[in-house]
């Protein structure tokens, strides 16, 4: 019964494994869904794994790139040869450095980034609206307040208000400053000290 399960378990996926200069193809092909399922990986000189990439009847779907002492790098999916999904981009550390979204593509939804204290350092939000299509703010690495919030039009010129909450070298805060754009003109800078408008 042994030997019965193990070439009935054989006969649905067969592994073939080929040598292509710096890289190695993995083919997995499964017989019950026709689908084929393949994997390339390309090796950092040190023969530590540097690209991985995953294919499913010949079309890329999963790319992961890797430090060249190991670490994950980077994990995002493809689709029609377009980034799609979500993405991950890692620091040496292991610790997370960005998240981010694709659709076909395109930047979409919330696209974060991290310190290497793990500290919230950047979101910049796509939201595909006519007007104000990207918001994005920036983060003190030592305290995690809001240094600065923005705002992009669908073109990518600064639009709206642009705030800024500038601090001393001790994290006190000094100001808030607000400077309006019109599609990438500046219009007018307001100065605040200690919710006061200044002259």
């Amino acid at each position: 019964m042994k030997t019965k399960k193990i070439k009935i378990s054989v006969s649905l996926l067969t592994f073939l494994m080929i040598s292509v200069y710096s890289s190695i193809i993995a083919q997995a092909i499964n017989i019950s869904s026709n689908r084929y399922t393949s994997y390339k990986t390309i090796f950092h000189d040190n023969g530590e794994l540097m690209i991985a990439q995953k294919f499913i009847d010949n079309e890329i779907v999963q790319q992961e790139s890797y430090y060249s002492d190991g670490v994950l790098k980077e994990r995002f999916g493809i689709v029609n040869n377009k980034s799609h999904g979500v993405g991950v981009l890692y620091f040496p550390s292991g610790n997370v450095q960005e998240k981010y979204r694709f659709n076909n593509g395109k930047l979409i939804g919330d696209h974060i980034k991290y310190y290497t204290n793990k500290n919230l350092r950047f979101i910049r939000t796509y939201n595909n609206k006519e007007t104000l299509s990207e918001t994005g703010t920036w983060f003190y690495p030592f305290d995690g307040s809001v240094s600065t919030r923005f705002y992009y039009d669908k073109n990518g010129e600064i639009h709206g208000v642009h705030i800024e909450y500038p601090k001393d070298k001790y994290g006190n805060s000094l100001s808030v400053v607000k400077t309006y754009f019109d599609q990438g003109n500046e219009i007018s800078e307001i100065q605040y000290n200690h919710n006061k408008k200044q002259s």
